[in-house]
């Protein structure tokens, strides 16, 4: 409209609409001008600010990190896990004294164990998910309580934190059954039959050739304590990068000038 006003004032003769490039009858958006009038602190005050949804999409890919090497070990253990459990259960009830088969059993409780801790860390994992999805969905922070909101940043932090916890106890745990696996399945054999559980894993209690021995299957199902620590060292690292982006936050709204 102002290129048609502008060529029917001059009499049509010193602009023409039509030749006029499209660009210059395209008006510039609010959002552009704003972003192109904002002073450089105020661009650098927003990047800042939004270190804690950076945070949050860290945090993600850590739980799928997390949760992706869960997958692949997770399949494997389950198969032995109920093998043993009734090679175990079974060599107990044929043991005419429980100090007779307390090394099998003392196996069969530290695999329990291992299995809750497992659990235990897929249900903390989906626990940071619904955390870490709050923060991602909040669209206006104004809309709820500051304290709700504070109270909502420490459930996250303490749910993310059970995580390194469950994994350095499993690490423990692992020690343990690579520890006594050998002895407490030697120990078991003496009472009851393992034919159904080597036939079933493919294994051997005892040394043969070309057969594994089911301790190193055990050991193979679970995970390496290297990887355990690995994981804890990287938890760590993101709890604290979360934390750090909250303080960030907090002394931006709170300490410095706007």
């Amino acid at each position: 409209m102002p290129s048609l006003l502008r060529w029917w004032s001059v009499g049509g003769a010193a602009t023409d609409p039509v030749k006029e490039p499209a660009a210059a009858l395209q008006p510039i958006s609010t959002v552009e001008m704003e972003t192109q009038t904002m002073p450089l602190h105020k661009r650098m005050r927003q990047i800042i600010v939004n270190q804690s949804i950076l945070a949050q999409f860290f945090k993600l890919i850590v739980l799928f990190i997390i949760a992706l090497i869960h997958v692949f070990y997770a399949r494997d253990f389950l198969n032995v896990f109920r093998e043993m459990e009734m090679f175990i259960e079974l060599a107990h009830t044929r043991a005419p004294e429980v100090r007779e088969i307390y090394r099998a059993t003392f196996l069969l409780d530290l695999l329990v164990d291992y299995k809750k801790n497992l659990w235990m860390s897929v249900s903390a994992m989906c626990a940071c998910l619904s955390s870490a999805c709050f923060f991602l969905l909040l669209i206006r922070e104004e809309a709820y309580k500051p304290y709700l909101l504070v109270m909502m940043r420490v459930i996250d932090a303490f749910l993310f934190m059970t995580l390194p916890v469950l994994l350095y106890a499993r690490s423990m745990l692992v020690g343990a059954i690579i520890r006594h696996s050998d002895d407490a399945l030697v120990q078991a054999s003496k009472q009851a039959n393992p034919s159904h559980m080597m036939n079933t894993l493919h294994c051997s209690v005892t040394m043969r050739e070309k057969v594994p021995l089911c301790s190193a299957l055990i050991e193979r199902a679970i995970f390496p304590v290297v990887l355990l620590e690995y994981l804890v060292v990287l938890c760590i690292i993101t709890a604290a990068y979360v934390g750090l982006a909250y303080l960030i936050v907090y002394c931006i709204k709170h300490w410095l000038v706007s």
